[in-house]
């Protein structure tokens, strides 16, 4: 067996280039050419984005003889990075090469490859797939991709693309060319037909730039083309085709007629807000929705910062700050003008918010933000059920015009309720770190000085291959927390209540791993109302008065009485205040209103129902 020895590579990153997708996450090697931008972690290529810096590609392994190729050690040099490993007892060596508008893949073996494969996970909504012999196609909304791989036949999903090609020998090379539209990735191709121009245009006759219209004939995908800044668009149009726009667009097609695209722009001004849907240590990340597609950009401290992408849902990722830093910050989009807040995380006196289940009554949920907005705190916890239903943009809508009073000012940390119905629209909405699951953020972990949170998704069932990954991730991130002081876990669905109302199911697993690893604080919604409960060592804070309809069942004659009870309180609108000092954590639970027979008491807004104090572990 050869001996492979790693190499280190010094100059990591040729250019400064931020992918801006919905799973933008940062690789350690960058390798860009004319048309695009690879990024690598460990030598396994992770996102592929067009000069826009919008990535849709993500995570894209081979498996040789069905065996996973494992990179051993990689090497840049210019523009081509080239990577050895094996896959089983396969020698591999894998070259990535920038020629133009495409990237180069090209494998060689020692022995004979009878069956390789290519897996490609998406990172959008529901990119397009247009399949055929030899070459194979995705749309998303800022990227498109075309696959040329010579004899091969099969692209299909089972979890992620697979490109599939038997009895390749020693030797292979898959071509993959990438820009922002199919059109222009057909024409690099050499495979683009005669093409006509249209005008994209909204119901006034104004120009619409950025929209990406897609091609159909008997419901068989042709081409896709996106408007450009001048609202104009070419694209190899076929006598009796329609049209027809990207799932989950802020407006529709209303029509087509010569050579004019006419599309309806519902309203004017801000959809959502500019919220902070991320912070770091060194980086804030600013996200916005408007009705009519434009520009985005954030100016803070004489400096624009962009994504570069004409669009109704802007995400613009603020770097370089220090930590703590708080500043003002002027958002832009076409004419549209707003201020926020910039706050990064800090190590030192942090101070964070937890609340849940806003879904419902958004004048309660405005009331809860407004109160919560005049803590002056560094980052909000948000426990599930954000929305009545997450697949719905206009529930969304209602979340961010409450929340605009809290998250113009500090970034939200959510977990998945029941209620979001795991949609891309939360993927969408939210910055969350690198994790697990569905866009590699279905849960997920981050720190705060001395603080290690870990977030879950609850929703997920017992038994289940998903669920297997996530207890596994989460015992690996118990591990990694064990050098911090104070450890937070949240998710959506609480394991004890003294309500009737309520049967928990307890994940034995995960119970077992909190009170194994020292978990100080597990913090849930889903129950309308706040209980706190102390079993084996492990704290448990139900806390779910955001806004949704408030439950009583702790004020029944048929309220249980769980031992390891420490507090119970029905019909209150309230937070969790969580100050870190020098030797842990002291929390207070504050009413914002109380609801009796009808009626909502504002009085008693500021009133503490529970106070707690947990110290650091030794």
């Amino acid at each position: 067996m050869r001996k492979v020895i790693l190499l280190l590579v010094l100059a990591l990153t040729l250019t400064s280039f931020s992918l801006s997708g919905i799973c933008s996450f940062p690789g350690d090697i960058t390798l860009k050419g004319s048309g695009g931008v690879a990024e690598f972690r460990g030598g396994v290529l992770v996102n592929l984005a067009p000069q826009n810096g919008f990535d849709i590609l993500k995570d894209f392994e081979m498996v040789v003889n069905k065996k996973k190729f494992v990179p051993d050690s990689w090497k840049l040099s210019g523009s081509s990075l080239k990577v050895i490993g094996s896959a089983g007892n396969s020698y591999l060596e894998v070259l990535y090469s920038w020629y133009k508008n495409k990237l180069e893949v090209s494998v060689s073996s020692e022995g004979y490859i009878s069956d390789l494969r290519f897996l490609i996970e998406p990172c959008d909504f529901e990119p397009i797939i247009v399949r055929g012999l030899n070459y194979h196609f995705i749309q998303g909304r800022h990227a498109a991709y075309g696959f040329k791989l010579k004899g091969s036949r099969s692209f299909f999903m089972a979890g992620k693309f697979i490109i599939m090609k038997r009895n390749v020998g020693n030797k292979l090379t898959l071509e993959i060319y990438v820009n922002s539209d199919l059109e222009s990735v057909k024409k690099e191709m050499g495979l683009a037909d005669e093409e006509r121009e249209f005008s994209v245009i909204d119901e006034s006759g104004k120009a619409l730039p950025g929209v990406v219209v897609v091609e159909n004939s008997n419901g068989k995908v042709l081409s896709a083309a996106q408007a450009d800044e001048s609202g104009r668009l070419k694209i190899s149009y076929r006598n009796g085709a329609k049209f027809s726009l990207l799932w989950g667009e802020d407006y529709e097609l209303e029509q087509a007629s010569g050579s004019k695209i006419v599309v309806k722009v519902p309203k004017s001004g801000w959809r959502w807000e500019p919220y902070l849907s991320g912070s770091d240590y060194d980086k804030v990340w600013v996200a916005f929705r408007t009705w009519r597609p434009s520009r985005g950009v954030v100016i803070y401290n004489g400096r624009e910062y962009t994504d570069n992408i004409i669009d109704t849902f802007h995400n613009i990722e603020i770097r370089g700050m220090k930590e703590g830093e708080v500043g003002e910050a002027i958002v832009r989009a076409g004419n549209l003008e707003k201020a926020v807040t910039l706050r990064t995380i800090k190590r030192k006196n942090v101070k964070f918010l937890v609340y849940g289940d806003t879904r419902t009554n958004e004048d309660w949920h405005e009331m809860v933000c407004k109160a919560m907005a005049k803590e002056n705190a560094d980052f909000v916890l948000h426990t599930g059920d954000l929305v009545e239903s997450g697949d719905l943009k206009g529930d969304w809508d209602k979340f961010f015009a409450a929340g605009k009073y809290i998250y113009s000012k500090v970034a939200i940390f959510p977990t998945l309720g029941n209620h979001e119905r795991n949609s891309p629209l939360y993927y969408q909405a939210f910055t969350l770190r690198r994790g697990g699951g569905d866009f590699n953020k279905r849960w997920y972990s981050y720190t705060a000085g001395d603080v290690y949170f870990i977030d879950l998704d609850s929703n997920v069932s017992e038994g289940s291959s998903v669920y297997k990954f996530e207890t596994e991730w989460l015992e690996s991130e118990l591990k990694k927390a064990q050098s911090y002081r104070f450890i937070v876990v949240y998710f959506h669905h609480p394991f004890f209540t003294n309500s009737p109302y309520r049967e928990p199911t307890i994940k034995d697993e995960w119970k077992n791993m909190f009170e194994k690893y020292g978990v100080d604080v597990v913090f849930n919604g889903h129950n309308h109302h706040y209980e706190r409960f102390l079993i084996n060592g492990v704290t448990y804070v139900t806390t779910g008065g955001g806004g949704a309809p408030l439950g009583f069942g702790l004020l029944s004659s048929g309220r249980k009485h769980l031992k390891g009870t420490e507090s119970g309180k029905a019909g209150y609108l309230h937070y969790v205040v969580a100050e870190v000092g020098k030797d842990g954590v002291k929390f207070t639970v504050k009413a914002v209103a109380k609801y009796d027979w009808g009626k909502l008491d504002r009085s008693v807004e500021g009133k503490i129902i529970d106070e707690f104090f947990l110290p650091f572990r030794k």
